[in-house]
């Protein structure tokens, strides 16, 4: 939903360093953030939250990987300390039920083609359902 694939820049394939970033990666839990870096869409509250999972001895990767959207200028001036420490609690809970291999897992996720978004979406705005 919201992608441009039209306009957006295929990859050129792998950087040289690949290999050593993907074992990073695989070393410890990572959490990935996609999408165009927005103040709406909550970075600097993850942001926050993860520098306190860091600082209190958490060894978790944060990958955000997105183009730079409106107002980003403005984005790390907004500061909302109580979202980034629900964060923070939501990040540690997962951690703890993930250490247990109890952890929610995507492949028991439900997902919606696009098509199907906009079915329920609709009836939500007119049926109020």
């Amino acid at each position: 939903m919201g992608a441009d694939v039209d306009n957006s820049a295929p990859t050129a394939g792998l950087p040289s360093n690949a290999g050593s970033t993907l074992n990073h990666f695989r070393a410890r839990p990572t959490f990935l953030m996609v999408g165009t870096l927005e103040p709406r869409k909550g970075h600097v509250q993850t942001l926050d939250a993860f520098e306190q999972l860091w600082q209190s001895g958490d060894d978790i990767n944060l990958v955000i990987v997105g183009k730079q959207g409106w107002m980003v200028e403005e984005l790390f001036e907004f500061n909302d300390k109580k979202s980034a420490e629900v964060i923070a609690v939501a990040v540690k809970k997962w951690l703890h039920l993930y250490q247990q291999d109890q952890h929610p897992q995507s492949c028991n996720m439900l997902w919606l083609t696009w098509r199907e978004s906009v079915k329920n979406l609709t009836k939500v705005l007119l049926d109020g359902l």
